[in-house]
């Protein structure tokens, strides 16, 4: 998937301080829980444009190699820990390398708005 690649969490103005420190935890300890078999991770959503409001979740695309009902568990636990230390909302939605990678995936509203919106963390 072609796209503008941004990897400077401190470019992130569409976050409060907070969000941005619990989006970089939670980066790192993915990274280090899955290294490799991670894929992509993007802010997608409202963050991302910086169109929020104050009730507003960070949404987080993550593409792995494979996904398994332990992974997806341990994704919403970091999420969660990263919530409550906070006091954000890191909202994820994961996806293994062949479902993100199907065209019709990638031609879909929601496709086309991570790939044109997106920031790649």
């Amino acid at each position: 998937m072609e796209h503008q690649q941004q990897n400077n969490l401190s470019s992130l103005s569409g976050l409060t301080l907070d969000e941005r420190e619990a989006v970089f935890e939670f980066v790192k300890r993915l990274r280090a829980l899955f290294g490799p078999s991670i894929q992509e991770i993007i802010l997608f959503g409202s963050k991302a444009r910086g169109q929020s409001g104050g009730n507003s979740d960070i949404d987080i695309l993550i593409v792995l190699d494979k996904i398994s009902i332990q992974i997806k568990k341990a994704i919403s636990e970091l999420a969660a820990e990263q919530n409550i230390k906070h006091n954000v909302l890191i909202s994820t939605i994961r996806y293994d390398t062949a479902t993100w990678g199907n065209p019709a995936i990638q031609a879909s509203p929601f496709g086309q708005a991570v790939k044109h919106e997106g920031i790649w963390l």
